[in-house]
């Protein structure tokens, strides 16, 4: 069982490992991103917006944040390598589709009892008291994330993370139309 656990923590880093070795694109790698899309008739108009890339000799990949309505889908990132002559090899991650998202486009829970309710739980987010950099943004987000095969969910909601501190932490995510809080990492690892 020990050996299962470390096995899988092991996994875990490795894969991490693999998330922060994406570059952040160049202007001219976002145009080449674009036209290899265009090439494998690939949406992305409005849809995707390019955050990394892995320029290698034979192939190219490509890391897409997806978007809906102007509103970012938390863990919607969708991954693309393609070969040298351009044609898509891989596609990795849920591509999610307007008919998809059901979501109702305006907050009943408002932005300032949201962030009051994170700043109840985390304080300044782990920022510097002088550092009021706690980003929130209205999103959507699938409430099934992670749990197999059970069927999407969407809902309108309030993402918080500090992008001043490590990787965005305390990230927290509240329902923009109940205010509960629907998710918390601290960001702490043991």
């Amino acid at each position: 069982m020990k050996t299962q656990i470390k096995c899988a923590g092991l996994m875990l880093i490795a894969l991490c490992s693999a998330c922060f070795a994406w570059d952040k694109p160049t202007e001219a790698q976002t145009k080449k991103a674009q036209e290899l899309f265009t090439l494998n008739n690939i949406t992305f108009k409005d849809t995707l917006k390019v955050v990394g890339v892995l320029p290698e000799e034979k192939k190219f990949g490509v890391r897409c944040d997806q978007y809906y309505k102007g509103m970012q889908i938390i863990h919607g990132d969708v991954i693309f390598h393609f070969n040298k002559e351009g044609k898509l090899e891989f596609a990795g991650g849920p591509l999610n589709t307007a008919g998809d998202i059901k979501v109702a486009e305006t907050p009943a829970f408002s932005k300032e009892k949201a962030e009051a309710a994170y700043k109840a739980r985390v304080g300044n987010g782990g920022a510097k008291p002088e550092d009021k950099t706690i980003s929130t943004v209205l999103a959507i987000y699938d409430i099934n994330t992670g749990m197999g095969n059970k069927a999407k969910e969407y809902v309108l909601v309030w993402y918080f993370t500090n992008p001043k501190s490590h990787h965005g932490h305390p990230i927290m995510i509240i329902d923009a139309t109940s205010g509960k809080t629907l998710s918390f990492d601290s960001g702490i690892r043991h």
